[in-house]
């Protein structure tokens, strides 16, 4: 006969495993991220750039995203030649309807902002991963029509002056797509159009 204590343990081990479970969850980080050509960093590995966005050199974690199912082997290497990553990082939220289409179109926010600056190359893939200690786990890959800037927008590089003016953009970028005047929003992605 099985004493009561032996016969509730295994409710009490799998109330562990789900709490255990949802803590993880609430403790993961979604990354989204794009390759961006010709904006180096120096000697830096990260240049945060504030409101969850950042710039990363490519590193084994970033890379970790490709695939040979869905790129090319020259897209491949692409990836790992770019300059940087325009990453943006925000915590996993259970109670958000759809936080993968949130986090993309913040990211195109900051890309966007980016190309008002200064109009600069990408890759075309936008990665979507989540962060599990420390291990990023691609979540989804999307493929765009990467962005050629052009050879006068070469002429330039992204150097620190146009990096410090990035944070400020990106606020003002968020603030008109967020909004409601569809002439703004028009006009600013007009604007990605030349």
């Amino acid at each position: 006969m099985e004493s009561e204590e032996a016969r509730l343990r295994p409710c009490f081990f799998s109330l562990n495993d789900w709490i255990g479970g949802l803590v993880m969850a609430l403790s993961s980080t979604t990354w989204t991220f794009t390759g961006l050509r010709y904006v180096h960093l120096g000697d830096q590995n990260e240049v945060g750039l504030g409101s969850g966005f950042s710039l990363i050199k490519p590193n084994p974690n970033i890379l970790s995203a490709r695939d040979h199912h869905f790129m090319s082997n020259e897209e491949y290497d692409d990836a790992e030649n770019c300059g940087s990553y325009l990453v943006f990082k925000r915590p996993q939220d259970i109670l958000e309807d759809d936080q993968s289409a949130l986090c993309r179109q913040e990211l195109q926010n900051g890309l966007v902002a980016l190309q008002i600056l200064k109009p600069t190359d990408g890759l075309g893939f936008i990665f979507q991963c989540e962060e599990w200690n420390g291990s990023l786990s691609l979540k989804s890959a999307e493929r765009r029509p990467s962005i050629t800037a052009g050879q006068w927008a070469r002429m330039r590089i992204f150097d620190n002056d146009l990096r410090a003016q990035v944070p400020s953009m990106i606020i003002r970028v968020r603030n008109v797509m967020s909004a409601a005047n569809a002439e703004r929003k028009n006009a600013l992605i007009l604007l990605q159009l030349f």
